[in-house]
């Protein structure tokens, strides 16, 4: 028996074991692995404190880099854009100022005056002509339809592709659905052969109506100007020395 204190058999894991009796340098051991158990816990709690501000820290730095790339990739974005945008803006008022000039020089050499204010495009014939088209599989029959020539103020130098292309301001509408090709009395224009626009049932309306059948570009080498040929179904309300 030690202080008072009876020892068991089985040690500190019998049951009947209520204390233990250690020397002086074994209690300081334990208790410097208590103090050190307690430092290892501090210095774990501080290590994933550090690691979770330096985790935050790299977000946020992270997304202000993901936020600043953005940024400067719009930029570019929009440089790119204001750019293109400047750049069509002049291709675009450059072709206005060639066509106008390209149109006043052809009036002035056409002896069309005012130059400054005639479209510069000229009427030179329309007649009546037959077409021949198949009324049903066995069948022929035939129509008078009108054949009109237009000069146009752009000359044969003018490739086909930009003479086709220019002269589409014949046939383009404006807000009030107006054209310029209008004031001949053409109504308007059908996408395929009279025969087709005969069976097509959106058409059923347009008997009554002056409506193109036929569109042909010819550059007409010794007038110098590209025309165009026409084919239309009544014959024209106005011709005058020019179409406006």
């Amino acid at each position: 028996m030690v202080g008072g204190y009876k020892a068991v058999q089985g040690g500190h894991s019998d049951p009947e074991c209520t204390h233990v009796i250690m020397t002086l340098e074994e209690y300081n051991e334990l208790l410097q692995e208590i103090r050190d158990a307690a430092a290892d816990g501090k210095r774990v709690k501080d290590e994933a404190a550090r690691a979770a501000a330096a985790s935050a820290a790299n977000a946020e730095k992270a997304v202000k880099k993901i936020q600043a790339d953005a940024a400067q990739k719009i930029a570019q974005l929009q440089n790119i854009v204001e750019t293109e945008r400047a750049g069509k803006e002049y291709q675009i008022g450059l072709n206005q100022d060639f066509k106008r000039i390209a149109r006043e020089r052809a009036n002035a050499d056409r002896g069309i005056k005012p130059k400054k204010e005639r479209s510069g495009y000229v009427v030179l014939s329309s007649r009546q002509k037959k077409y021949k088209y198949k009324e049903n599989r066995h069948d022929m029959a035939e129509v008078y339809l009108w054949e009109t020539v237009i000069q146009t103020p752009y000359v044969v130098s003018f490739t086909a592709e930009q003479a086709m292309t220019e002269t589409q301001e014949l046939f383009e509408r404006d807000e009030q659905g107006h054209w310029l090709i209008g004031r001949l009395g053409i109504a308007g224009e059908y996408v395929g052969k009279y025969e087709d626009m005969l069976d097509d049932p959106r058409c059923a309306t347009w008997k009554d109506y002056n409506i193109i059948v036929e569109k042909i570009f010819n550059a007409n080498a010794k007038a110098g100007y590209w025309e165009i040929i026409i084919t239309h179904t009544k014959p024209l309300d106005n011709i005058g020395t020019e179409l406006l």
